[in-house]
Protein backbone atom coordinates (compact mmCIF):
# COMPACT_ATOMS: atom_id res chain seq x y z
CA UNK A 1 0.00 0.00 0.00
CA UNK A 2 2.66 2.49 1.02
CA UNK A 3 4.81 1.49 -1.93
CA UNK A 4 1.97 2.20 -4.36
CA UNK A 5 1.40 5.63 -2.82
CA UNK A 6 5.12 6.38 -3.07
CA UNK A 7 5.33 5.26 -6.68
CA UNK A 8 2.26 7.23 -7.69
CA UNK A 9 3.58 10.19 -5.69
CA UNK A 10 6.94 10.11 -7.47
CA UNK A 11 5.25 9.89 -10.85
CA UNK A 12 2.95 12.81 -10.10
CA UNK A 13 5.83 14.82 -8.61
CA UNK A 14 7.59 14.60 -11.97
CA UNK A 15 4.38 15.96 -13.51
CA UNK A 16 4.37 18.83 -10.95
CA UNK A 17 1.26 17.53 -9.19
CA UNK A 18 0.77 17.70 -5.40
CA UNK A 19 1.05 14.58 -3.26
CA UNK A 20 -2.59 14.58 -2.21
CA UNK A 21 -3.52 13.69 -5.80
CA UNK A 22 -1.37 10.57 -5.37
CA UNK A 23 -3.21 9.75 -2.15
CA UNK A 24 -6.56 10.01 -3.90
CA UNK A 25 -5.44 7.87 -6.84
CA UNK A 26 -3.91 5.26 -4.52
CA UNK A 27 -7.13 5.18 -2.50
CA UNK A 28 -9.17 4.59 -5.62
CA UNK A 29 -6.82 1.86 -6.83
CA UNK A 30 -6.53 0.05 -3.49
CA UNK A 31 -10.17 0.48 -2.48
CA UNK A 32 -13.09 -1.90 -2.82
CA UNK A 33 -13.96 -0.87 -6.38
CA UNK A 34 -10.62 -1.51 -8.12
CA UNK A 35 -7.89 -3.85 -6.85
CA UNK A 36 -9.86 -4.65 -3.67
CA UNK A 37 -6.84 -4.57 -1.37
CA UNK A 38 -9.09 -2.97 1.24
CA UNK A 39 -12.72 -4.03 1.25
CA UNK A 40 -13.83 -3.71 4.87
CA UNK A 41 -15.40 -0.29 5.37
CA UNK A 42 -14.24 -0.08 8.99
CA UNK A 43 -10.63 -0.66 8.01
CA UNK A 44 -10.90 1.90 5.22
CA UNK A 45 -12.26 4.50 7.64
CA UNK A 46 -9.50 3.85 10.19
CA UNK A 47 -6.76 3.99 7.55
CA UNK A 48 -8.24 7.20 6.15
CA UNK A 49 -8.35 8.87 9.55
CA UNK A 50 -4.84 7.71 10.38
CA UNK A 51 -3.56 9.00 7.05
CA UNK A 52 -5.19 12.36 7.63
CA UNK A 53 -3.68 12.64 11.11
CA UNK A 54 -0.22 11.75 9.84
CA UNK A 55 -0.49 14.18 6.96
CA UNK A 56 -1.64 17.01 9.22
CA UNK A 57 1.19 16.23 11.65
CA UNK A 58 3.83 16.45 8.93
CA UNK A 59 2.33 19.62 7.50
CA UNK A 60 2.36 21.18 10.96
CA UNK A 61 5.90 20.00 11.62
CA UNK A 62 7.16 21.57 8.38
CA UNK A 63 5.25 24.82 8.77
CA UNK A 64 7.36 27.84 9.59
CA UNK A 65 5.44 29.88 12.16
CA UNK A 66 7.34 33.08 11.43
CA UNK A 67 6.46 32.92 7.74
CA UNK A 68 2.89 32.06 8.65
CA UNK A 69 2.69 35.02 11.03
CA UNK A 70 3.92 37.37 8.30
CA UNK A 71 1.43 35.99 5.78
CA UNK A 72 -1.52 35.32 8.08
CA UNK A 73 -3.97 37.02 5.74
CA UNK A 74 -3.81 34.28 3.06
CA UNK A 75 -4.57 31.36 5.38
CA UNK A 76 -7.37 33.22 7.15
CA UNK A 77 -8.99 34.22 3.87
CA UNK A 78 -8.53 30.65 2.61
CA UNK A 79 -10.18 29.10 5.66
CA UNK A 80 -13.10 31.52 5.57
CA UNK A 81 -13.58 30.96 1.84
CA UNK A 82 -13.41 27.20 2.37
CA UNK A 83 -16.07 27.30 5.08
CA UNK A 84 -18.38 29.60 3.12
CA UNK A 85 -18.06 27.69 -0.15
CA UNK A 86 -18.54 24.35 1.60
CA UNK A 87 -21.65 25.67 3.31
CA UNK A 88 -23.11 27.07 0.08
CA UNK A 89 -22.47 23.83 -1.78
CA UNK A 90 -24.00 21.68 0.96
CA UNK A 91 -26.86 24.14 1.42
CA UNK A 92 -27.81 23.80 -2.24
CA UNK A 93 -27.45 20.03 -2.10
CA UNK A 94 -29.38 19.89 1.17
CA UNK A 95 -32.23 21.98 -0.16
CA UNK A 96 -32.43 19.71 -3.18
CA UNK A 97 -32.38 16.61 -0.95
CA UNK A 98 -34.76 18.21 1.59
CA UNK A 99 -32.37 17.93 4.53
CA UNK A 100 -33.05 19.87 7.72
CA UNK A 101 -30.74 22.69 8.80
CA UNK A 102 -28.86 20.50 11.30
CA UNK A 103 -27.90 18.01 8.60
CA UNK A 104 -26.85 20.80 6.25
CA UNK A 105 -24.67 22.39 8.92
CA UNK A 106 -23.13 19.07 9.94
CA UNK A 107 -22.31 18.02 6.38
CA UNK A 108 -20.88 21.43 5.53
CA UNK A 109 -18.48 21.21 8.48
CA UNK A 110 -17.53 17.65 7.54
CA UNK A 111 -16.76 18.69 3.97
CA UNK A 112 -14.80 21.77 4.99
CA UNK A 113 -12.77 19.99 7.67
CA UNK A 114 -12.02 16.94 5.56
CA UNK A 115 -10.28 19.08 2.98
CA UNK A 116 -8.22 21.01 5.54
CA UNK A 117 -5.09 18.93 4.97
CA UNK A 118 -5.30 19.57 1.24
CA UNK A 119 -5.72 23.31 1.80
CA UNK A 120 -2.80 23.38 4.26
CA UNK A 121 -0.52 21.57 1.83
CA UNK A 122 -1.50 23.96 -0.95
CA UNK A 123 -0.95 27.02 1.25
CA UNK A 124 2.43 25.68 2.26
CA UNK A 125 3.45 25.42 -1.39
CA UNK A 126 2.32 28.91 -2.36
CA UNK A 127 3.94 30.51 0.69
CA UNK A 128 7.43 29.30 -0.28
Amino acid sequence: MILSVLLIGLLLKKLNQPYFVAYIIAGILLGPYSLKVFTHSGAIAVIGELGLLIQMFFIGAKMDTQTLAKNIKKPVVGVIAQLVLSYIFILLLGLYQQWNWKEILLFSFIISLSSSAIILEYLEKIMK
